[in-house]
């Protein structure tokens, strides 16, 4: 939704803004709630990549804050989203080190790829001179992810059909959408 109303914002600026801030509030309100809910009991067998959807999804407001003139708000939501994309990659890289994961969950491996690419185009998208190093190791280490995620890509395709195959659709397009803008 975030994304979505920066298309309709060269013909109806004010309430495509109104729509994107409700959609930033309502990602907060889902941390909240995800927090409260998944972190009370919390089980690392039970943590997944979608744990990234949750807490890194945010930076698509730094992606899009722009278009709205909100960089400095969309680069601190970036940093926000980042930290919390550290701590999250060593939580579930542990669990999936650690602990099997159940033959239907197997394809949201597909995830990795997306955090990172995603931290990329929300650092490219709201630093007006972005640090040359920094934007560099974050484009080499998305390429690594991806190539981490397309070599368990042909086992994931031999499973039998599960509902998360939708996890290979969303990171492979911001993957495809931060190299480009490298």
């Amino acid at each position: 939704v975030m994304q979505l109303s920066t298309y309709l914002a060269p013909f109806a600026h004010v309430p495509a803004f109104a729509i994107w801030a409700c959609a930033v509030a309502a990602h907060f309100v889902l941390m909240a709630w995800f927090s409260v809910y998944h972190l009370r009991d919390f089980d690392l067998t039970k943590v997944y990549p979608t744990y990234f959807i949750c807490y890194v999804g945010i930076v698509v407001a730094s992606v899009s804050s722009p278009v709205y003139g909100l960089e400095r708000l969309g680069s601190a939501i970036f940093w926000f989203g980042f930290v919390a994309y550290a701590v999250l990659l060593v939580m579930v890289t542990t669990r999936y080190a650690k602990h099997p994961v159940e033959e239907g969950a197997r394809p949201l491996f597909c995830i990795y790829t997306a955090p990172m690419s995603l931290s990329l185009a929300g650092y490219l998208a709201t630093e007006p001179i972005p640090n040359p190093a920094f934007a560099c190791v974050l484009a080499v280490l998305a390429q690594l992810l991806l190539v981490a995620v397309l070599v368990r890509l042909p086992h994931f395709l031999r499973l039998k059909f599960y509902p998360g195959y939708a996890a290979m659709t969303f990171p492979f397009v911001i993957t495809a959408t931060a190299l480009d803008r490298t």
